[in-house]
């Protein structure tokens, strides 16, 4: 009871204390926590009428896409993604000059080429990459790609934004790997919509050493513990969800599609890992 009861008055607190967000957002967030957002999601897929995006026919992307409709659409992920490598090649080109936030902090940037000159580095962004990179941008608006993201969310999808983040092992004084203050890699759902969809290509190899990305299968409900409960220890997971996890890893050029209101995680690093990763949405907040 006390227990629950902390729990409430910390989201009460989060959400509609922060100032920094606008009140609206601030009450679309506590919707989306609840089985009210049902309601919210099918009234913008019946009355929307999102422009359709313009996609390109390409060969960047392999994606089977009534396998990944159907994955999705009984455990909302699929892994049937992947960038070919010269595409990632390019990527990776087209990221060295660019400046990155130095660990999420938006007035304070770094050079790309230069992360490793930090000790107190443990993970770099660089936001709306698809703006900037022809590629990129159509990657993300790969006709196939985007067919199976409107598959998913009944509606003609938003492009809300991209990006790519980088994850570094943080070492302490040692030269040993360091866990950051800030739960940077704890499971978590997140509250980006009443309806949205992620996808995610790995710019590296990725091993189970290499910070995997880790999505918990039936974490889907809005129960009243997991409104209260944003973010969730190991523990929790085994208890509530009987480790009914997945653990991605693979070489560079790895995807997948993802519903990341389930719970999900990213894992510290031991080598570096690169994401590009894009939000589809079925409106804008």
């Amino acid at each position: 009871m006390i227990s629950g009861l902390k729990s409430a008055l910390k989201v009460l607190y989060g959400e509609i204390f922060n100032f920094k967000i606008p009140l609206k957002i601030r009450i679309y967030r506590i919707i989306a926590r609840s089985n009210l957002s049902k309601i919210f999601e099918k009234y913008y897929v019946a009355s929307r009428q999102n422009e359709k995006l313009e996609t390109f026919e390409n060969d960047y992307i392999v994606i089977n896409e009534d396998l990944s409709t159907k994955e999705l659409l009984q455990d909302g992920i699929t892994l049937n993604l992947n960038l070919k490598s010269k595409i990632v090649e390019d990527v990776i080109n087209f990221i060295q000059d660019k400046d990155f936030r130095f660990n999420r902090d938006k007035n304070r940037t770094i050079k790309f080429s230069e992360r490793n000159n930090y000790k107190d580095l443990y993970i770099l962004n660089y936001m709306n990459p698809h703006l900037n990179s022809k590629i990129i941008n159509k990657v993300l608006l790969n006709q196939k790609l985007v067919s199976v993201v409107k598959n998913y969310l009944k509606v003609n999808p938003i492009l809300e934004w991209s990006q790519i983040y980088w994850s570094l092992p943080l070492k302490d004084k040692g030269e040993n790997t360091s866990i950051t203050k800030n739960n940077e890699f704890g499971f978590h759902y997140d509250i980006d919509g009443f309806k949205f969809l992620k996808v995610f290509f790995y710019l590296t190899d990725v091993t189970k050493d290499d910070g995997p990305h880790v999505f918990v299968k039936n974490s889907k409900e809005k129960t009243l513990y997991k409104a209260l409960n944003r973010r969730i220890n190991d523990q929790e997971v085994k208890n509530k969800f009987n480790d009914n996890k997945i653990i991605i890893t693979g070489k560079k050029g790895v995807g997948f599609l993802e519903d990341t209101s389930f719970y999900h995680k990213g894992t510290a690093p031991i080598h570096e890992r690169g994401v590009l990763m894009c939000l589809y949405n079925i409106s804008k907040w």
